[in-house]
């Protein structure tokens, strides 16, 4: 059974609004711009929202979670503007020392084609458990993005919804559940890149110091190493 989730109103008692908006947007109380939840610590649960996007206008909405300090952080994001065109309009990219690494992070486990109606609301559900987290999209019962490993692994500490001011994107109707053992998807175990090193065999030692490196070893000592 899922976890009880918990509304959290968009409220100066329960984040931190001093980089957002509260507005009314399609009939509903959102906020727009960067907030971030206070006294709050998140390891492990399902996060959900929803996401409403203006028409013809570029935007990268995201959330950042176990946000460990400004600089370091798990970050799941979406790019309307990509949606007709790629298929990465949803993207996993952590932050390291304050880095935005987007431009490393694609493909399986890091993005994910998604189709964003602009215009209106939109459901994003997010499942974390461990290293591990599974996204899902509006009305979908399987995820449009696993991510297998989450870079910053086991770590844990606040959440924050990022966008500018500038009234491009907006969120409505946040929720949090923090449970030791969310449901996850089960999934395989993922094949080793081509050419990835999966087994070792231990020779005795040799003796590298004392070795002619502009020569190949002679069989003699070669065979010493098996």
């Amino acid at each position: 059974m899922a976890p009880a989730q918990h509304a959290i109103p968009f409220d100066s008692r329960h984040w931190d609004l001093s980089r957002a908006r509260v507005v009314e947007h399609l009939d509903r109380q959102a906020i727009t711009g960067t907030a971030t939840l206070r006294d709050v610590v998140f390891e492990n649960g399902i996060i959900e929202m929803d996401i409403a996007t203006v028409p013809n206008t570029r935007s990268y909405p995201g959330i950042l979670f176990r946000k460990q300090n400004p600089e370091t952080y798990e970050r799941i994001s979406i790019r309307p503007h990509r949606g007709t065109y790629y298929d990465d309009a949803l993207q996993y990219a952590p932050a390291f020392h304050g880095a935005d690494s987007w431009q490393l992070y694609s493909g399986p486990g890091k993005t994910s084609a998604l189709d964003i109606p602009s215009g209106e609301w939109n459901h994003l559900k997010i499942i974390v458990s461990g290293d591990r987290a599974d996204v899902y999209w509006n009305d979908g019962t399987t995820p449009v993005l696993v991510i297998g490993h989450l870079e910053h692994g086991f770590s844990q500490c606040t959440v924050e919804l990022m966008n500018p001011q500038t009234g491009s994107a907006f969120y409505a109707d946040f929720s949090l559940a923090r449970t030791d053992s969310p449901p996850l998807q089960p999934t395989a175990s993922p094949e080793p890149v081509c050419g990835t090193i999966t087994s070792w065999e231990l020779s005795s030692p040799y003796p590298l110091l004392k070795t002619d490196l502009n020569r190949y070893p002679s069989p003699a000592i070669l065979g010493k190493l098996a």
